[in-house]
């Protein structure tokens, strides 16, 4: 598999044709050889770089953090230490984020049990408490 014009690739990775030139705009990927007709043709050795990208995106990471990872594995002699470090902080940020959510769902659950979903629309108490915009429920 040589010379995979953009089509190709974004079937082989499982993206889209708008995904890959996103991607090639922000550097993700690099430019391809142009035909003299203008068509793109990209190496047999994208589609990994295109699926790594997709899968840490999977895992929470940020574009800008995929960027930083795919650097870091081109840096060939360089340590793990600083792809550790990154994961450690997605960690860090993954617990943040469960936290809030068992808030979120602490505060949904106090609110429908005050509801009985019987009463007008108009006096539900769970509409009243988001119109008023009280945070202690």
């Amino acid at each position: 598999m040589k010379n995979l014009t953009i089509g190709k690739v974004a079937k082989l990775s499982g993206v889209t044709t708008v995904t890959l030139r996103y991607y090639e705009r922000i550097k993700l990927i690099p430019k391809p050889d142009r035909s003299a007709s203008g068509y793109r043709y990209y190496p047999a050795n994208i589609i990994s770089r295109i699926r790594f990208i997709q899968r840490a995106k999977t895992l929470g990471f940020s574009l800008q953090d995929i960027d930083e990872l795919l650097s870091l594995h081109e840096l060939k002699r360089s340590k793990s230490s600083p792809v550790r470090n990154k994961v450690l902080r997605k960690i860090d940020d993954v617990k943040s984020k469960i936290s809030d959510l068992e808030i979120i769902q602490n505060t949904l659950e106090k609110l429908v049990a005050t509801c009985d979903g019987k009463m007008a629309v108009e006096k539900c108490p769970i509409i009243t408490h988001i119109y008023s915009g009280d945070e202690t429920q």
